[in-house]
Parts: structure tokens; sequence; C-alpha cells
């Protein structure tokens, strides 16, 4: 703000906003004018700053005082809205429960066959989220692998999602785990890691490790613990 003293003597001011002082989020900085003699025609400056420490309308006033016979003191009227930033937010979920995790857990998936699932991902801010190349840092490695990816290199709008397949296709059966990273320019979550987890069984196995093998161990013991039956049952008619 310019205080000019548009009168023919000196202009005299006193302390700004002392009697009616400002209140957070106002402040006063750079204060030229305080207690300064203005010649005619001679200004000076202050600045006044509004810094919300939240959302809202906020309001006050100050008083500048000075000798002028007829304005003493001005009155000066502040105001200011708080808005949110304006920043992307970047949230990711799956199509394995629970979504929110960032964990997809495939389970026992069939030697040589395919198992999906989807990420979404959503742009929860208030401005556009550019999403990087997915998983180009932590690549992916068999026999997991990424499809249909219509998020690497895009701008999602506020509210508006994308979407990829990750697929686990075991050639053999074992344990894996791998994750893979999403990069973006989320302020505060610039790399999203999704970690990922599954097991390779062969054809049959639901238990995750008993398989064919196993079975056919269960199915000699109950053919023998039958056999002993047999056997026993037999001696005690001969006894008899």
């Amino acid at each position: 703000m310019t205080v000019t003293n548009d009168g023919t003597a000196d202009l005299l001011l006193g302390n700004i906003a002392q009697a009616n002082p400002l209140a957070s989020p106002f402040s006063i900085l750079n204060d030229t004018c305080s207690t300064q003699a203005l010649t005619p025609a001679a200004n000076c400056n202050f600045t006044v700053r509004f810094s919300p420490p939240s959302t809202g309308a906020f309001s006050d006033s100050f008083d500048i005082p000075s000798d002028d016979p007829d304005e003493n003191p001005v009155t000066v009227n502040v105001d200011g809205t708080g808005i949110g930033l304006v920043v992307p937010d970047i949230t990711v979920t799956d199509s394995a429960a629970p979504v929110d995790d960032l964990a997809i857990a495939f389970g026992n998936v069939t030697q040589a066959t395919t198992s999906d699932e989807t990420v979404t991902i959503t742009n929860d801010g208030n401005a556009d989220l550019t999403i990087g190349n997915i998983g180009a840092l932590d690549v992916l490695v068999a026999p997991f692998s990424i499809l249909n990816d219509t998020c690497s290199g895009q701008t999602v709008t506020p509210a508006a999602n994308c979407t990829l397949t990750v697929r686990f296709e075991p050639t053999v059966i074992g344990i894996f785990n791998d994750s893979f990273d999403i990069p973006s320019d989320d302020p505060d979550e610039g790399s999203v890691t999704v970690n990922l987890s599954a097991t390779g069984v062969v054809a049959g196995d639901d238990d995750g490790g008993l398989g064919s093998v196993g079975a056919l161990e269960l199915l000699f013991g109950l053919l023998g613990l039958v056999l002993v039956f047999v056997a026993r049952n037999g001696e005690r008619r001969e006894d008899a």
C-alpha cells in the first residue's frame, strides 16, 4: 500500500495498525511509513500479507493515523479466502481384496495358465496428474507382466482414472514375488510401489503344495492301513 501526502504541509504519520492491529492470517511487512513525516507530494509504502492457515473466509481492518485534520485515522478493510492447494493426488487400487493395500496376491495358479488382476489409478486431487512410465525403473520379470497399460505417459484430470492389467503366468511350480513402481508428479507420493505375490502349482493342486506325488503317497498310505487291518482280522479268526 502507498500513503501519499497530497497536501501543502508536511504529513506526520503515526504507528500503523497500533490502535487497531491486524490479527493472523493478516500481517504488515516492510513498513516504511510509521512515524514518518512526508513532505508535500512525497509517499511511503508498506505490505499487507494474507497467509491463510486453512480454507475459509477471513476479514479484518487496520488504521493509518496521521495529523491530517479531516482524515484521521484512515481505516483500511482487508479480506481474503483460503482455498485448498491445487495439487494432484494419486490413488492406486486393484481388483484383489483388499483393494487399497498396494499388494496383489494371485494365490495358487495352475502351471501354464494365466491369472489377471486390474490396477486402477485415480486422480483424487484438484490438478492434473501426470503419470510416468510404469515399471520402467522397477521392471517386472516373468512370470509377471503388465498388459493393457492405458496409464503410462498419460495426464489424468481430477476425478478421472486409468487402468492396467497385471498378469501372472507360471511356467514352473513355485512361489514368486515381485513389485513395480508407478511414477507421477504427485507432490507427496511421487512413486507408488505395488507388491505382487503368487504360487505356481501343478494341475489339480488346490492345496498349494500337495500335488500329484503327494496324492499318490496318501493313497498308498491308506491302502497300507487297509492291508494291516485285513491281516489283523485274519489272525484273530485263526486264533478263534
